[in-house]
């Protein structure tokens, strides 16, 4: 063999792993990096039970979790189905809320309401309320306003009303389509909240602590703002590192050729199928670390002597038993909203 053969082979398997890598990071390029709109810009929201009734708890962490708050490439914010977020009705700002279901923008009015003193050492955030006084549009007498909102109102009633919105204010011609998907405009200046939806409108005066929250049904919800949104970029280390791994124990146990074809196909498949590419990439470090485990487990077989082979095995095997019993039958810890007996909300933790 040349003397030259075996550095050219290690360099050709470097450039593997590394190739391996940047596809995986290419298949995992929404968990483990992005753009976020800066804190203080709007807040999560979630359903929660106040002194007996469903409402919204207002949440000021954004947290990169997945499905999240994206932005989009035009710069709005898009609201996954099923997510709610609230934005504050401050003076001189523009929203603008558009549906991709055809029925009006979901949206709640409120003010900030208490939350109660922390339970189990759990301090309450700044910014953390809920959304009280709640109040969503409707039509009433033939004109858009503000109604009570009652969270525990089935879906197919909040359809009914969201179509209805967008049959009076968005009239079309039988057998035309809407020239545009439904969208809401919001306008706050000197205390007062415009709000106009195709030909309907409706002013309210609000105070300074008054929350505007949409609520993504079936589909998604984009929100414009104006002056645009301020971003930053948010990283998960913890992910990019389990790329590496990932890609260094497969390349140990199958090779870097191997662990090379198995990040690019799922990175081809990520140009068309994100979604399922990134969900189908935790079975690959399965994958890694099984065949890592058998190579091992080889090497040590035909070191030990034959007598002390199978008693190694089972207690290999009873090993990993315990560990798999032990991450999932080990509870963790919980944060959630309880009703005290003052009708105050309060923050809990369970175990």
């Amino acid at each position: 063999m040349p003397p030259t053969s075996f550095p050219r082979r290690r360099l050709l398997e470097l450039t593997a792993i590394l190739l391996a890598i940047l596809a995986d990071a290419y298949v995992l390029r929404h968990t483990w990096t992005g753009l976020q709109v800066v804190e203080g810009q709007l807040r999560r929201g979630y359903f929660e039970s106040f002194a007996g009734r469903v409402g919204i708890a207002l949440d000021p962490i954004l947290r990169p979790v997945f499905p999240s708050l994206a932005l989009t490439d035009d710069g709005a914010l898009a609201v996954p189905p099923g997510m709610t977020a609230a934005v504050p009705l401050e003076g001189g700002l523009r929203y603008r809320f558009e549906c991709d279901w055809g029925l009006a923008p979901y949206l709640v009015l409120g003010r900030d309401g208490p939350v109660g003193p922390a339970a189990g050492n759990l301090g309450v955030l700044v910014g953390e309320a809920q959304l009280s006084e709640p109040r969503t549009l409707s039509i009433s007498a033939g004109r858009l306003s503000w109604t009570p909102w009652d969270g525990s109102r089935p879906w197919r009633e909040d359809a009914a009303r969201l179509t209805a919105l967008v049959d009076t204010c968005l009239p079309r011609p039988i057998g035309a389509h809407t020239p545009e998907l439904p969208a809401a405009s919001v306008l706050v200046r000197d205390g007062v909240l415009e709000l106009r939806l195709g030909g309907c409108s409706v002013v309210e005066p609000i105070g300074s602590d008054t929350s505007l929250a949409v609520l993504a049904g079936p589909d998604w919800i984009t929100i414009e703002r104006g002056p645009p949104w301020e971003v930053e970029r948010w990283y998960i280390w913890p992910i990019a590192a389990a790329v590496v791994i990932k890609v260094l124990v497969l390349s140990y146990s199958l090779g870097a050729s191997a662990a090379l074809v198995t990040s690019a196909t799922l990175a081809v498949a990520a140009v068309y199928l994100p979604v399922p590419a990134t969900l189908t990439w935790p079975l690959t470090i399965v994958m890694a670390f099984a065949a890592a485990f058998a190579k091992i487990s080889a090497l040590v077989w035909r070191k030990l002597p034959p007598r002390r082979r199978w008693p190694a095995a089972v207690a290999v095997v009873l090993l990993f038993a315990g560990a798999t019993g032990w991450w999932m039958f080990e509870p963790g810890e919980r944060r959630s909203y309880a009703a005290t007996p003052a009708g105050v909300t309060a923050l809990t933790s369970a175990r």
